[in-house]
This record gives structure tokens, C-alpha cells and sequence, in this order.
């Protein structure tokens, strides 16, 4: 079950495995009680097993099965078909949206998955290349998939996303592994009605038909620690539309964006094919958000027409580096090492230091959050932004798509998002003390900006 080192083509064809999948057709469950009585019978057959199980510990590896096979069969024919899996029950913690999960059904169901033919699989371990942690990975084989497709004729709608468990997550710290392990927190009334909206918000998406005009795809693989990984959704996965909101470094001022959909997988230029309902969609985006939060709080909002990464002395083509630049400066601690662009791999570098003073000089007034380790606390910001958009839209009875800092709506909500999104910027900057003055939305298909901009006082001085 092992794989030579410098053989990584399943990582690159790799996505996490989603436990949230259920079998809604009786076909779809018969195949599933089919799998477990011939997993029973291979224990038996190897005197494994002596005696039944208990109701309880059948059931937990009915559902083991349920997610795990119907997670492979959905993959078999995607670009990415290996899915990383937890064997070890301390890893368990990083996949709570399946609370009957252990690590010993697991890696039963794996080991008699693979003996039986249905699966292949990679062991995990420490890459010693790489420095990072892998999970173990399997892929469905033909078999399975005929098992299911051609035996049991399952299609894809004897499959259902079912909701998470666990809408609202703390993670703390990363700990010497270099995963963050999922904290337990009490549930007062201001996490059970942010639990309650994130919820609200996933029925209403579960609800739609949520397709890409011209057939499916995915975006590259970026590599990346696995734990990161686990938060991206695989876009080739339809349906993993249910959200879930993580708060980090052990409170819950940290953080808080919300993770889970496909589409947040997607390359943009695909997420404008995506369709609800059938119908268009429109992606509307908070223009420089972190930049002009930093500048607002500081009490000196930045002109609407003016473009933080346009640098003085830096030609128009290099803008995305500075670009990346400023939000790696504002996102990074003191001690971290700011990986150069790499459209400046080749500069030298006396050239490289000027381009970042150039940058420096541009925006002295936000100095006091750059290289301060400020990430977690303007997510806190973004959350909370994003937070108050979809329950708006929701209320309203419109689906939403987020991606962090942008809102995919359908066409003809695309006015109600912009309302929504001016509502929220300016609520959210109100509580925090900021200056007040509009967002600045891009994207979409309409003119000008929304109909119910921000009151616009004097303006305080920056603070100091």
C-alpha cells in the first residue's frame, strides 16, 4: 500500500475526502448493506470477528461506509480522483462533519476496501522533501464503480449532501505537527445564532440547483500543507454546497470565514458559468477589502477611485505583485519570511528592495498593520461582513455563493447583493469605530454603485 517517494501524481490528482454524503434512494442503500455484509463475512471468514456487533458499532460502520464508498464513487471520474482520508483518531478531530466517525472504522473500511478490489491506495507519512504531513489516500477502482454504476445502477441522485454537524468550529493554534486542532467551546446565545444563520443558509443553497453552464471542472492543485487543503472544497464535488464557519487561534474574535463550498475551488474565470436554478449569475467583489479596511479604521478611507496596488514608479503590468506583496505583508508576522512574486524572480536584488519601497512609500499610513501578524483579526472583519450579507440575502429567500470577500448571487438578485454588501461593509466598520464611507464593489453587470450608500460625515483624523 505503499508508493516510492518520488512518485507524488496522486497528490496532484488528490482532494479531501467528504464525510457529509448519504445515500437518499433505496437502491443506494442496499448497495451500502450489501458492502458491510461482505465486510462482515471477510472477518468471519478470517476469524477476525467471533461474535456480531453492536447495534451501535454496526450503525457506525454503516455510515462509515455510506460516506467513504459514495465519496469515492463520486470522485471516479473527476480529474482529481484520490481522496485523503484520517486513519489515526487524533486526526479525526479535523473532520467534524461526520460525528460518528472513528479512527478504527475507518481504516477497517479502507484495508477491506482495498483487499476486496474496490480501492486503490497510497499510505500517508512525513514528507521529508516537502516537510509536511500526508494523509493516506484511496481512489475508487472500476470495480467499485461497476459495483455501484452498472450493479446497483446508482446515479446522482441516490446521493445527498447532508448537513454539516458542526456549522461553527474554534480551531486553536498550530500545534508542533502543524495543524490546528479543533477546540470545544460553550454554546452561548451568540454561537447558536451564528450556528442558526450558517444553517439557515445552507438549506436554502441545499434547496437549488447549483451547475456550471457547460459541463464541470477544477481548478490546479496548489501545494500546500494538508490542513489547508481540508478547508478548500473540491470542485469537481457538486455537492458540497453545506458551509461551515472556523474561528481560529483559540477565540472567536479570530477568523470565522466560512469554508466548505465547491465553487470557492473554482478558478474565477469558471465561477462565471456557474448557474442557479438555471439561471446567470453574477460575482460582486469588495475592491482592495483588507487595504481599505486598514485605511477606514485608521480614519482615513481611501478615495473610491483609487487603486491601493497602481504604484507610483511601478509599471501597470507588475500591479499583481504588488497586489500579492500588500496582503502578504498585512496577513504575515514580524519573523516571516515574504516569499518574493514570482513575475520578480529574476530581478536583482537592488531592483527587488526598490520595488518594495516604492510600495512602502505609497502607504506609510497603514504601516502599524503591516508585518504585525493583523490575518486573523481582518478575517474577524470580512467574517463578520460576510456573516450579515448572507443572512440578509437569505431573509430575503436569495442563495448566495461566498468566496471570502465575494458574493455569487443570481442575475436578478444582483441589486439586492449590492444593498446587502454596502449594509454589511458599513455596519461592520460602524461597530469597529471607522470612518464612515462606501465599499467599493466591482464585478457584476450593473453601473455605478449601490442604491444605499454610507452617510458621509467630516471626516475624524487619522489615528495616530
Amino acid at each position: 500500500m505503499t508508493e516510492a517517494a518520488s512518485d507524488r501524481s496522486h497528490l496532484d490528482a488528490s482532494g479531501p475526502l467528504r464525510w457529509n454524503l448519504r445515500a437518499q434512494t433505496d437502491a443506494a442503500r442496499a448497495a451500502i448493506d450489501g458492502l458491510v455484509e461482505r465486510l462482515e463475512e471477510v472477518e468471519a471468514q478470517a476469524g477476525k470477528r467471533t461474535r456480531k456487533r453492536k447495534a451501535a458499532d454496526r450503525q457506525r460502520l454503516w455510515v462509515t461506509m455510506e460516506a467513504m464508498t459514495l465519496g469515492l464513487f463520486n470522485a471516479y471520474a473527476s480529474p482529481r480522483p484520490w481522496r485523503g482520508y484520517p486513519r489515526g483518531k487524533e486526526e479525526l478531530s479535523h473532520f467534524p462533519d461526520h460525528s460518528e466517525v472513528t479512527g478504527t472504522t475507518v481504516a477497517t473500511i479502507a484495508d477491506f476496501l482495498v483487499r476486496e478490489g474496490l480501492a486503490d491506495a497510497r499510505r500517508g507519512g512525513f514528507d521529508k522533501e516537502y516537510g509536511r504531513g500526508l494523509r493516506s489516500r484511496l481512489k475508487a477502482t472500476s470495480a467499485l464503480y461497476s459495483l455501484l454504476a452498472v450493479e446497483r445502477g446508482l446515479t446522482a441522485v441516490d446521493i445527498v449532501s447532508a448537513p454539516v454537524n458542526m456549522p461553527v468550529q474554534l480551531r486553536g493554534a498550530k500545534d508542533a505537527n502543524g495543524r490546528k486542532p479543533l477546540l470545544p467551546f460553550d454554546k452561548k446565545p451568540a454561537i447558536e445564532a451564528a450556528e442558526q444563520r450558517v444553517l439557515d443558509g445552507n438549506a436554502l443553497r441545499a434547496s437549488c440547483d447549483i451547475s456550471l453552464e457547460g459541463g464541470w471542472a477544477f481548478a490546479d492543485r496548489e501545494e500546500q500543507a494538508d490542513d489547508v487543503a481540508a478547508e478548500r472544497a473540491d470542485p469537481t464535488d457538486r455537492y458540497a454546497v453545506h458551509l461551515y464557519r472556523v474561528f481560529s487561534e483559540g477565540g472567536f474574535r479570530s477568523g470565522g470565514r466560512f469554508y466548505g463550498g465547491f465553487w470557492q475551488a473554482l478558478r474565477k474565470a469558471d465561477r462565471k458559468r456557474l448557474l442557479i436554478d438555471g439561471e446567470e449569475t453574477v460575482e460582486l467583489d469588495f475592491q482592495a477589502c483588507h487595504i481599505r479596511m486598514c485605511y477606514q479604521i485608521d480614519g482615513a478611507p481611501l478615495p473610491a477611485d483609487y487603486d491601493p496596488y497602481t504604484i507610483p514608479g511601478i509599471a501597470p503590468q507588475h500591479r499583481g505583485a504588488v497586489k500579492g506583496l500588500l496582503l502578504r505583508w498585512l496577513g504575515s508576522g514580524p519573523s516571516s519570511r515574504i516569499r518574493r512574486p514570482e513575475a520578480l524572480a529574476d530581478w536583482s536584488r537592488k531592483d527587488y528592495d526598490r520595488f518594495r519601497q516604492r510600495i512602502t512609500d505609497a502607504h506609510p499610513q497603514i504601516t502599524s498593520w503591516t508585518r504585525a501578524g493583523h490575518w486573523a483579526t481582518l478575517q474577524w472583519f470580512d467574517s463578520r461582513i460576510a456573516d450579515a450579507i448572507m443572512a440578509d440575502l437569505t431573509a430575503q429567500g436569495i442563495p448566495c455563493l461566498p468566496v471570502h470577500d465575494s458574493f455569487i448571487v443570481p442575475l436578478s438578485a444582483e441589486q439586492a447583493a449590492r444593498d446587502a454588501m454596502v449594509k454589511g461593509w458599513c455596519g461592520v466598520m460602524a461597530e469597529e469605530g471607522a470612518a464612515k464611507a462606501d465599499p467599493v464593489i466591482t464585478g457584476g453587470s450593473s453601473k455605478g454603485g449601490a442604491r444605499a450608500p454610507c452617510p458621509q460625515p467630516s471626516l475624524p483624523q487619522p489615528r495616530s
